[in-house]
C-alpha cells in the first residue's frame, strides 16, 4: 500500500533540495500551486503523467516517489515493486470506470517505473 503522506513529504523534500517553491514546481508541471500543496500534504498522489515529469525533474525513479524515499540496500526490493503495484491499481480503477482504450502514457509509465532489459527503471524514459 502506498503511504500518501510519506510520498508527499518526499516530494516536498525533493522540491526543497532543488531550491524550488511550490509555485516554481507548479509552473514546471503545468498544474496549480494547490495541486502541489495537496500532494505534499498527502491529500492525493500525482497522476501518471505528472509522476513521469516529477521523476525526470528530480532525477529519481517513479518507484522512489511512490515509496516515499530513495532506493538503498535495505529497501531496494520494496521500492522496485511499489510503482508496479500502483500501476496495476490504476489500471483496475480505469477498468472499473469502464473507460474504453488505454491512455498513451501508460506504456511509458510502465517502462519508466518497471524498466525493461534495454532500459532499467532508474534511467529516464525516452519521449513518446
Amino acid at each position: 500500500m502506498i503511504d500518501q503522506e510519506k510520498v508527499g513529504k518526499f516530494i516536498a523534500d525533493l522540491r526543497k533540495e532543488k531550491g524550488l517553491t511550490q509555485d516554481d514546481l507548479a509552473e514546471k508541471m503545468f498544474v496549480g500551486r494547490e495541486a502541489i500543496s495537496k500532494w505534499e500534504r498527502g491529500v492525493c498522489i500525482p497522476g501518471q503523467t505528472i509522476l513521469l515529469s516529477l521523476s525526470e525533474e528530480f532525477n529519481v525513479s517513479i518507484n522512489e516517489i511512490l515509496y516515499g524515499e530513495r532506493k538503498n540496500n535495505k529497501n531496494s526490493k520494496v521500492v522496485e515493486n511499489t510503482s508496479f503495484n500502483w500501476f496495476l491499481m490504476q489500471l483496475k480503477r480505469i477498468n472499473r470506470r469502464k473507460r474504453t482504450g488505454r491512455s498513451q502514457e501508460c506504456p511509458a509509465l510502465l517502462r519508466r517505473s518497471v524498466g525493461s532489459p534495454e532500459q532499467p527503471a532508474w534511467e529516464p524514459a525516452p519521449p513518446i
